[in-house]
């Protein structure tokens, strides 16, 4: 009887045995963490400040034009001029002269208040009429000067002419009729400005200056000087050519020069890893400044600043661009020349799961739990959005000394994304696992995935981003080529300034914004 019931429970014992350790050779699949929601941010591009350095160029022959054209090619001048002569003071110079030295200078001095005395007042000065023929005529192509802050327009002008004293006595000792001649330089000096509805303002002084003397001795002591009715004609001639200057550049040549630039413009812009989405760099003037004139022997040039704005919009570019109203143009001080345009650069989640796999997938990762030793192998890593950060999900499979076969399932780590100081490569930041799950398995793996395999994701997950920002910069280039064909605005990419932010998790990839800064050279505007 004693042997009929050992036989039953020995049989249920072994039973047991073999349904436990068949339950420990069992594989078991569990979730170490919770799976973050699924969210992405949409991102946006904004709108970037730009300035452009536009030159307005008048050649300086339409200012010499017309001052020559107002100058005629010769002009006639006659008159009388009254002539003094001082009596001491010809004695004084007379025996100066022929004495020489210090004795001269002392007799000279003598002779001189002799004279004076001898004279009386009345008959101190002599004074004597003297008729004058002189023609005045151009002698040569206006010449040019920059002063600085304005044009100086020299015209050189020769003037000849008769002079002599009226009289029959006169006419019968030949000192009715001497010749002579002289040269000068008639002279207008320059400056132009820009009024706040985009009108020239010139203003203009008139000046000449001998550049040999027109005098003559008629007789000795007795000297005509018609520098007093030569130069008021030339300067009566120099300001009506001052006044036709008004009619050289007008409102209507600076508002027409500059009209056709200010308008919106539209050009195609393909984004890399956007797929066949279209979209289009737009740009849009918003204001206009004025900095001053710069005067050359060749143009003269005014510096006009447009700022505008440079967008990425998507869509196909419009067929046509819109032409706006000129602003007010305002004073500044400064002209600058100073491109900015934002473009997104993508790095998409699929490179991002590759570069980890290739970093992690397959990677053991070992360490001692209270029950025994344990190995986790990462076996594939997945990425996502997940509102500001990233969701990386780790398959893994676990094998535990507690456990005859592996134990495989799902954790899930959140990183925050960001850029290195340079923006030249990309890096996850704060690597924590999710909200932890409440099972066995929990308790034996956390130590390996916090002290480890967190650690390690930090440590791979750098990301460098030039080849995306060389996309993006290849593509630019091409938009600008197609801005210079219609605008005839060069901005040059050769060595750009580029700083990456605004980095977002979005649907498909991470998008950050690359902003360009560089320079541009727009092709003068001229006003003739």
């Amino acid at each position: 009887m004693r042997r009929t019931l050992i036989l039953p429970v020995l049989g249920v014992a072994v039973a047991a045995a073999i349904a436990f350790a068949l339950g420990r050779m069992q594989a078991t699949e569990q979730d170490l963490s919770e799976a973050p929601e699924r969210r992405a941010t949409v991102p946006s591009v904004p709108e970037a400040p730009s300035s452009l350095q536009l030159r307005l160029v008048l050649p300086t022959d339409a200012l010499t034009d017309a001052l020559d054209q107002a100058m005629p090619g010769s002009h006639r001048i006659e008159g009388r001029q009254r002539i003094c002569i001082d009596v001491r003071e010809k004695v004084r110079e007379s025996v100066r002269e022929q004495v020489g030295g210090d004795l001269g200078r002392l007799l000279g001095d003598l002779a001189g208040q002799i004279a004076d005395e001898a004279a009386g007042p009345r008959t101190r000065e002599v004074c004597q009429d003297v008729d004058y023929d002189v023609t005045i005529r151009k002698n040569g192509a206006p010449r040019v000067r920059s002063t600085g802050d304005a044009l100086e327009v020299v015209l050189p002008i020769a003037a000849e002419g008769r002079a002599g004293f009226p009289g029959e006595l006169a006419r019968a000792l030949g000192f009715d009729a001497r010749n002579f001649r002289g040269a000068l330089d008639a002279i207008a000096r320059v400056s132009l400005d820009l009024t706040s509805d985009w009108c020239p303002r010139i203003t203009a002084d008139a000046d000449f200056r001998w550049t040999d003397k027109a005098q003559l001795e008629l007789v000795d002591g007795w000297w005509i000087d018609i520098d007093k009715p030569a130069g008021a004609e030339l300067r009566r001639r120099i300001e009506a050519g001052i006044a036709a200057l008004d009619d050289t550049v007008t409102c209507d040549m600076v508002r027409d020069a500059i009209a056709p630039e200010w308008r919106e413009i539209d050009v195609a812009l393909p984004v890399p890893d956007a797929g066949d989405d279209l979209a289009h760099l737009h740009v849009r003037p918003t204001g206009a400044g004025f900095s001053g004139i710069d005067y050359g022997t060749d143009r003269v040039a005014a510096a006009v600043q447009i700022d505008g704005v440079t967008e990425l919009r998507s869509g196909p570019a419009p067929g046509t661009s819109r032409r706006l109203d000129l602003p007010r143009l305002e004073r500044i001080d400064t002209t600058a020349n100073r491109v900015e345009i934002n473009l997104p650069v993508r790095l998409g989640y699929d490179r991002l799961v590759t570069e980890l796999n290739r970093q992690l997938a397959g990677k053991t990762f070992t360490g001692t739990v209270p029950s025994g030793d344990a190995r986790v192998t990462v076996e594939e890593v997945t990425l996502y959005p997940s509102g500001d950060r990233l969701a990386a999900g780790l398959r893994f499979t676990a094998d535990l000394d507690t456990r005859i076969l592996n134990t495989s399932g799902w954790a899930y780590l959140a990183a925050r994304p960001v850029l290195s100081k340079d923006g030249s490569t990309l890096r996850l930041k704060d690597v924590t696992l999710t909200r932890q799950l409440d099972n066995e398995l929990w308790s034996l793996l956390s130590g390996i995935f916090k002290d480890q395999i967190a650690g390690q994701v930090t440590q791979s997950a750098v990301f460098p981003l030039d080849e995306a920002v060389e996309a993006a910069r290849d593509h630019l280039a091409t938009a600008l080529h197609d801005l210079e064909d219609e605008t005839g605005i060069r901005v040059s990419l050769d060595d750009p300034e580029i700083a990456l932010t605004a980095l977002v998790p979005a649907a498909e990839a991470l998008e950050a914004v690359a902003r360009f800064r560089t320079r541009a050279e727009v092709s003068a505007v001229s006003l003739r």
